[in-house]
């Protein structure tokens, strides 16, 4: 058994899910800003070139990260619409 000193939980160490929810995609976000700072990701976007696709795929690749995760970033920065 742990008992997580930061959010006073306990758990056994078999619990695939020693977070909640709220905290996972806190900590997603904090990845994310942290992988994909807003700032270089807007200059990359502005200064590539081609089709919505390929300039999606050009700024993952600098970023060495999926298109799918790119995607998102940029949608979540209102740089690209969400496609429902």
């Amino acid at each position: 058994m742990h008992v997580d000193k930061l959010f006073g939980k306990t758990r056994h160490n078999d619990d695939p899910h020693p977070l909640n929810p709220d905290h996972e995609i806190q900590a997603n976000r904090g990845a994310i800003k942290l992988l994909m700072p807003q700032f270089p990701v807007e200059q990359m976007w502005d200064e590539s070139k081609g089709t919505q696709e390929e300039r999606v795929a050009k700024v993952a690749e600098i970023f060495d990260i999926s298109t799918e995760a790119m995607t998102i970033r940029l949608e979540t920065m209102g740089i690209l619409k969400r496609i429902t």
